[in-house]
């Protein structure tokens, strides 16, 4: 293992998915209309992203993408990208709202679109093909000829009825429907946190460029 990805592997990283992520999940998850779970996790998703890419010359946010025509994308989870956005909103001078950027395809590194659950259903296999209308609304915002840095799926659990269907999540989203990568950070079936993907999230974001 190398010492960038032993660092990331951390014990800090570790304690930051369960307290920072998934604890603030549970804590802000009021359920009905007042359920801030989505905001909650890709906001702490977003500090350690910039945590991690500070000295990268990235910067990342919540957003849109704007394609070659000038047209505005579909709202972005997380967007990272260089230089500075076309639109960088924040408020009118007062103190910050929410930041939204507004970021040429150029510019745009990688998209990540965030999910509370992806499930694998024998008897409905239309639920996990649903995932591939996030793709086609990117379709022209990011650029799929470029596989590690398109776009990625980073959902909260996921949940299988049967063990052997969890290897086949990641082929079904990477493989057929076109995620560049997915990861998950919580096992739905088996109630345990998803060390391994987080920590490959993290190395995965530390080498963009």
């Amino acid at each position: 293992m190398s010492a960038k990805r032993s660092h990331l592997g951390n014990e800090n990283n570790k304690d930051y998915l369960r307290e920072d992520v998934l604890g603030s999940i549970g804590e802000w998850g009021l359920g009905g209309q007042a359920d801030l779970r989505p905001y909650v996790f890709y906001s702490r998703i977003i500090y350690k992203i910039r945590e991690i890419i500070n000295s990268h010359d990235l910067d990342v946010s919540w957003g849109h993408p704007i394609n070659a025509k000038g047209e505005v994308g579909p709202e972005s989870d997380i967007i990272i990208f260089r230089g500075e956005p076309e639109s960088d909103w924040n408020g009118f001078g007062l103190p910050p709202v929410i930041r939204i950027v507004l970021v040429d395809l150029k510019n745009i590194v990688l998209i990540i679109e965030c999910k509370k659950r992806v499930i694998i259903d024998r008897k409905d296999t239309s639920r996990i093909k649903s995932q591939d209308e996030c793709r086609r609304q990117f379709r022209g915002y990011v650029d799929f000829r470029i596989p590690q840095k398109s776009l990625w799926l980073l959902s909260e659990n996921i949940y299988y009825e049967q063990a052997e269907e969890r290897g086949k999540i990641k082929d079904i989203l990477e493989n057929q429907i076109g995620y560049s990568k997915f990861f998950y950070l919580f096992d739905e079936k088996k109630k345990r946190v998803n060390d391994t993907d987080w920590i490959s999230f993290l190395s995965r974001i530390n080498r963009l460029r």
